[in-house]
């Protein structure tokens, strides 16, 4: 029976198309589907705005370069950045991004670019952040960030619900060489945390339970080419490769670690690769196609690098891809590629779908 209000001459089946279109949707599960403006292998990058102070969260086309603000100054809702740092995205397609100066963490909504401080002096309980920096979130949702605490380095785990905030390694938790700063972090594929220490040049592994630590790699464990600067940040490749910035005086250069003897080999830099060389480097992280994406500062520009030849192409800057500038490009995050088997059977589902509803027309 139809509604009285309805005529039933209003009640129309759905074309074939309609229901294709309608089935396309479907092609993200449901905890992962995110605004419309977030498609998987998009690029996430933080911006310090004008003069430092501010900034901003841009995407950029991964094919074009072209830019569009998600969250800033003119983007969006709540309490304003003040010196936007480390990004990270959850499941739910939310963004996660550090504000050292204000000692907090943000959640923002991709969609409509609306912040809110998920973790802060003021929101959440536990020991405070000392300068919130930067941020990966692991399987479970658990969101780990770098920040000082007490004046030293350390790493926190942030409950995603409430905001609480527990000492996961610090001078008073965990055993082995203290931290002296801290800043990129990224989660190996076994839970691990990896720690960049720009002040020792080096890079921990954290044991996240225990809170131990262990020098993965520095200028002393592991062989290969020496890190000649500040080592920034780290990214974690799907088959379980390290890859990191290290970032000198005048010049930059991306180091692959091997996780399993700290090993280093230079990927690219002035001694290694072909294209406009980098004046600084910051965030880094791995592509589904193999590629690294590297945020240069200085530059203002958002760096491709092929990780076996260590070409350099600039993706997205003034002078690359359309839409309003960085500031001061810094830190990278990629919207995840769905696992081929996993879209794969969504396509099954969907052709079966169509097929049956032809059929039965």
């Amino acid at each position: 029976m139809l509604p009285p209000h309805v005529p039933p001459t209003a009640v129309r089946k759905p074309r074939a198309t309609s229901l294709l279109l309608a089935a396309v949707v479907l092609l993200v599960p449901i905890d992962n589907v995110q605004s419309a403006i977030l498609v998987p292998g998009d690029i996430l990058v933080t911006s310090g705005g004008p003069g430092g102070v501010g900034g901003a969260i841009f995407k950029v086309n991964p094919t074009t370069g072209d830019r569009e603000i998600v969250s800033g100054a003119t983007v969006g809702s709540g309490l304003m950045f003040e010196n936007i740092a480390g990004i990270a995205l959850e499941a739910s397609g939310s963004i996660v991004v550090a504000d050292p100066l204000m000692t907090a963490l943000f959640r923002v909504d991709p969609l409509t670019g609306n912040r809110t401080v998920l973790s802060s002096s003021d929101v959440g309980a536990g020991p405070e952040f000392g300068g919130a920096r930067c941020v990966a979130i692991g399987n479970t949702g658990s969101i780990f960030v770098t920040s000082l605490y007490q004046g030293k380095g350390a790493v926190f785990r942030v409950d995603p619900l409430t905001g609480n905030r527990t000492l996961i390694s610090s001078d008073s938790v965990g055993s082995g060489r203290m931290f002296e700063d801290v800043l990129g972090i990224a989660l190996e594929t076994n839970g691990d945390i990896l720690v960049a220490d720009p002040r020792m040049t080096s890079l921990f592994r954290v044991d996240p339970l225990s809170g131990d630590r262990t020098l993965l790699s520095v200028n002393g464990p592991g062989s290969g080419p020496e890190f000649v600067g500040h080592v920034r940040d780290v990214a974690v490749a799907a088959d379980g490769s390290i890859f990191v910035t290290d970032a000198a005086a005048v010049s930059g250069r991306v180091f692959e670690v091997d996780p399993l003897t700290g090993n280093r080999n230079l990927v690219s830099g002035p001694e290694s690769g072909a294209g406009r060389l980098f004046e600084e480097v910051m965030g880094i992280a791995h592509t589904a196609t193999g590629d690294l994406l590297v945020a240069d500062p200085h530059t203002t520009a958002l760096f491709r690098i092929d990780a076996l030849t260590g070409n350099r192409t600039i993706l997205s800057s003034d002078s690359n891809g359309s839409g309003p500038n960085f500031w001061s490009a810094r830190y990278v995050e990629v919207v995840p590629v769905p696992e081929p088997a996993t879209a794969a059977i969504w396509t099954v589902l969907i052709l079966t779908f169509v097929a049956l509803y032809v059929r039965r027309r």
